[in-house]
């Protein structure tokens, strides 16, 4: 007995240690959340994707607007305050390179490609083209061109093809994105932002006269932020002061490729990495991920309205003026405000969502089913995660698979999309079966009909039926029915009482009513939003 409360007293010594003494714990370095959309398109935190890494102060940069990675993989700067660019190894944290010009006045955008470096300069009214090595090419001024008219020519971002050429964002000009040939001549317009009406605007546009509509409104299209062109010549742009199309992707007419898009009205700039993900960055601070087809991701980063937040915290941010993305899935973002350079570095979770997406991608769909479902071992409920899985089933015809995804995910279109696959697998396999009953059927009912015709022993059979169905409750219940077909007849019926009566009236609200709830609590996926 002693030895037994020796060893209680032991026990109890050692569960009070366990919670008195304190635990090493591992704290995540991240100073702002990661928010994703959840199945009812709510913003929701989930896992850290990216951590702050370094906060570069010693360029000594002034006001940075712009920057681009070469294919070295060094950082290229365009230093606004200081009238000048620089090459930057982020690796070394080495200063490379500095190019200046005597002609730079307000360089703010930068593009960097196998044809040089290009320099848009606001206050010189023109885009500047050096070699690799800084040594001044040429200079593209203001359009002679007619078509050009009286536009304004300030180039704030270019970008430029592999032919050479040249899509000028420039400051107040809201006829779009200004293309120019490898030679400077202005071949137009690339694209421009559509303006939206009012439905009192949409209906002043079928009664006047274009003319009379044009002279009625007097808005403009809103201007661009940033213009920005991928590996594979594909442009994209950002806009300002709109939220669906804050982030476009353009073919080459100009349209828009990317569908409703999910972001903020501050869409600064944007970035594509070499594996085609799309990143945004916000001037307020935010950076939006996105797949090659615009599907959202997450964003991160923390907006400078929340009161809560010092700016003097690493990956915070006063105005963020670019990003740019390294090899490596490394985020740099500028700010323009305080002049400086921050790195965010990818977390495994956000590694694991990209990894899957580009297995998708590359069209090995069940090695992307595998890769989502690490994924889901950080988060069961991860939206985007389930979408994809189900995408990926439904490549694989796994069509019962990719509808409980699609519903786990809140994807109505794309459940609708595998239901249908599956009634077209339901309805081919009994379609044989479905038309061989309906031949039998006909045939049986002309039998029948000739049997009751000469022996009338199928009217007997049914007389019991048809009694039961002429009670005078029945027939005030189906009395509705022509009470649809002739309104006014019935009425007439009704008044004198020789039709309906209050127990049958009774009996139709119940079963409306009963009705009315199993339509609200037993509605499929694809109706049900309750």
């Amino acid at each position: 007995m002693r030895q037994f409360k020796r060893a209680l007293i032991l026990i109890l010594l050692v569960i009070l240690a366990i919670f008195i003494v304190p635990q090493p714990i591992e704290a995540s370095s991240a100073t702002s959340y990661t928010l994703t959309l959840n199945a009812k398109n709510q913003f929701v935190r989930t896992q850290d994707a990216y951590l702050p890494l370094r906060t570069t102060m010693e360029l000594q940069l002034s006001a940075p607007e712009d920057m681009i990675f070469d294919a070295d993989g060094y950082l290229w700067i365009v230093d606004t305050g200081n009238r000048r660019a620089i090459k930057y190894d982020t690796f070394t944290n080495q200063l490379m390179f500095e190019l200046t010009y005597p002609e730079f006045v307000a360089p703010k955008g930068i593009f960097v490609n196998s044809r040089g470096i290009y320099i848009a300069d606001t206050a010189a009214q023109a885009v500047f083209r050096f070699d690799i090595n800084g040594n001044f090419i040429e200079k593209f001024s203001r359009p002679t061109s007619v078509s050009f008219g009286d536009t304004s020519f300030e180039p704030s971002k270019v970008a430029v093809d592999n032919r050479g050429n040249l899509y000028i964002y420039g400051e107040g000009v809201s006829n779009g994105i200004i293309q120019l040939s490898n030679i400077g001549e202005f071949l137009g317009f690339f694209t421009t932002n559509r303006i939206n009406l009012t439905p009192i605007q949409q209906f002043q546009r079928l009664i006047f006269t274009p003319e009379q509509f044009d002279n009625l409104l007097s808005r403009s299209p809103q201007t661009f932020s940033s213009v920005f062109i991928d590996q594979n010549s594909m442009v994209y742009t950002t806009t300002m002061s709109t939220y669906s199309q804050a982030v476009k992707k353009h073919n080459t007419q100009g349209g828009n490729i990317f569908r409703r898009m999910i972001s903020y009205d501050d869409a600064r700039d944007v970035y594509v990495d070499k594996n085609g993900i799309v990143y945004a960055g916000m001037q307020s601070g935010l950076i939006f991920v996105y797949d090659q087809t615009g599907g959202f991701i997450f964003y991160f980063g923390s907006n400078i309205s929340d009161a809560t937040v010092s700016q003097d915290v690493a990956g915070i941010f006063s105005r963020l003026s670019a990003v740019a993305v390294r090899d490596d899935g490394v985020i740099f973002a500028l700010d323009d405000n305080k002049s400086f350079l921050q790195s965010f570095e990818p977390t495994d979770y956000a590694k694991q969502v990209y990894d899957a997406i580009l297995l998708y991608e590359d069209r090995q769909y069940q090695a992307a089913i595998d890769a989502w479902d690490e994924v889901l071992k950080l988060n069961q409920m991860s939206v985007i995660a389930h979408n994809n899985i189900a995408k990926s089933h439904l490549q694989l015809e796994n069509y019962e698979e990719a509808m409980y995804h699609f519903e786990l995910a809140g994807n109505r279109l794309g459940y609708s999309d595998a239901s249908w696959e599956v009634r077209n697998v339901v309805i081919q396999s009994y379609l044989g079966l479905f038309i061989i009953g309906l031949i039998l059927f006909y045939f049986s009912n002309m039998v029948l009909q000739k049997v009751d015709k000469k022996t009338g022993k199928i009217t007997e059979m049914m007389a019991p039926t048809k009694k039961f169905f002429d009670r005078k409750i029945l027939r005030d219940i189906f009395f509705m029915f022509k009470v649809m077909r002739r309104p006014i007849d019935s009425f007439e019926d009704m008044k004198h009482g020789h039709k309906g009566s209050l127990t049958a009236t009774i009996l139709i609200y119940i079963a409306i009513f009963v009705t009315f709830i199993f339509f609200n609590t037993s509605k499929g996926f694809i109706y049900q939003y309750t």
